[in-house]
């Protein structure tokens, strides 16, 4: 008979740990922090359109850009123009 395994309680960083500020620019690299975390890349790439795209509209174009890229790098090269 196998044994059940035991929560801890305790759930991973990814679905918790959300700032705790009105900070809009927080809110969204916490975004890209879950969607980096996703196993799907397509899905991941989808999903992180907005927060990257926010982030840049409140006035941080240099790390957007280099968000952009990092979801880019996972994407497969046939898809990636």
């Amino acid at each position: 008979m196998a044994k059940k395994k035991q929560a801890t309680g305790r759930e991973p960083d990814w679905k918790s740990k959300w700032p705790r500020n009105g900070d809009r620019a927080a809110w969204m690299r916490c975004m890209l922090q879950k969607c980096e975390a996703m196993a799907d890349d397509d899905d991941a790439a989808d999903r992180a359109h907005l927060p990257i795209e926010h982030l840049a509209k409140l006035g941080h174009e240099a790390e957007a850009i280099r968000w952009v890229n990092r979801f880019l790098k996972r994407l497969p090269r046939g898809l990636v123009l």
